[in-house]
């Protein structure tokens, strides 16, 4: 600092300054004055074709990025516009988000129902999220129920034309789903560097979160792979399955009280089996991650049970069901939850489903297998 000080001292300051007038008279008189935005502008333009043109990566980089930001505009409340634009970084955040705004499923912040974190209402085609839930949670919560919403418009409808088998086991593998892609997005986004959503997650679900990571270890970047045996994991926490199932028996019991109205006709009938849910479901930023030589999974006591408590009630169910149909009626009492295995809080089978049953899962399984084969054969 000492040397440039004296420099401007005296007669030396005097004929600087001097110097420095003249120079910027010269540099205004040339037009060079960068500091006046009309002629910036005017060099702009003489400059214009000079400039590189964008390149198609970059076009593509800011085609997505009008993208991103009308999808998140989308959104009124500052907390689920913070969320979505923390989501829109990730390949599945981005995949659920950008599918919702295609349907235009709104999402408010509001109490979803007792003991509900977040919910997806296909009545009404709205998705509520509770208030009191952290933004971390919110962001991952928009990407679970948005899921439910893209599998609604996939055909996944609930409700009381569906046996209690069905019911249960279609609820169960769109739950599984959601998870998964709520567990991915929140990876995702960790791997970004933005690790709080998957440590929400995480304290939540230690249980997947562990089988995840597991996972990731055993098959690399086989995304397919993990996404099937992390949807698969979920069935493993059965202390948390046990809420739902109780959830579902609730659900069915109303059924079969709106049933009263009509003597049970045309209601419980319906079957969905495997492969059809696996159509409907396993889908992952645009591509499936199960096929029909998958429906071994959903067949087997990993999957296709509930607990034995879950199991008393809908035999209670399935004998109210019988006392409402008429003698006349076309219905047939709903018997369906006698084709699951019945287990312990530590998979132990306690029962296995009816010969019947067995039966036709044994011809499904040989099918299966037979596809897997073909599947295999055709990769080679």
């Amino acid at each position: 600092m000492g040397k440039i000080a004296n420099i401007f001292s005296g007669k030396k300051e005097a004929n600087a300054l001097s110097r420095l007038k003249e120079k910027a008279l010269a540099w205004a008189i040339a037009g060079a004055t960068l500091l006046s935005p009309l002629n910036a502008a005017a060099q702009s333009s003489q400059n214009k074709d000079k400039l590189p043109e964008k390149t198609e990566i970059e076009k593509k980089q800011t085609d997505t990025q009008i993208q991103s930001d009308s999808i998140i505009a989308r959104f009124d409340d500052l907390r689920l516009k913070n969320a979505a634009g923390r989501m829109m970084k990730t390949e599945t955040g981005k995949a659920v988000l950008t599918e919702l705004a295609k349907k235009n499923i709104p999402v408010e912040i509001s109490n979803a129902g007792e003991g509900l974190s977040g919910a997806y209402f296909p009545n009404v085609q709205k998705i509520l999220i509770a208030p009191s839930c952290s933004d971390d949670l919110i962001a991952s919560i928009l990407i679970h129920e948005g899921t439910h919403a893209i599998q609604a418009a996939n055909g996944c409808n609930v409700g009381h034309y569906l046996n209690a088998r069905s019911y249960i086991n279609l609820n169960k593998a769109m739950e599984a789903d959601a998870m998964k892609n709520q567990l991915f997005a929140a990876a995702e986004l960790k791997n970004m560097g933005d690790a709080s959503v998957y440590r929400a997650f995480a304290n939540e679900h230690p249980q997947l979160v562990k089988s995840y990571e597991s996972l990731c270890k055993q098959y690399g970047e086989q995304k397919d792979s993990i996404a099937k045996y992390t949807m698969l994991s979920y069935y493993n926490d059965r202390n948390y399955i046990k809420i739902y199932e109780d959830m579902y028996v609730k659900s069915l019991s109303s059924f079969y009280n709106a049933g009263k109205k009509n003597s049970g006709k045309g209601v419980f009938q319906i079957n969905i089996n495997e492969a059809e849910m696996i159509k409907r479901i396993c889908h992952l930023n645009g591509s499936r991650y199960m096929n029909e030589a998958d429906t071994i999974y959903l067949q087997d006591s990993a999957r296709n049970y509930v607990l034995k408590g879950t199991y008393n009630s809908l035999e209670k169910l399935s004998a109210k069901h019988a006392d409402l149909l008429q003698e006349n009626s076309f219905s047939k009492p709903d018997s369906s939850y006698k084709n699951f295995y019945v287990i312990d809080y530590k998979g132990r089978v306690l029962q296995s489903p009816s010969k019947s049953m067995r039966k036709d899962v044994n011809t499904q399984q040989k099918s299966a297998k037979i596809m897997a084969s073909r599947i295999k054969q055709k990769g080679r």
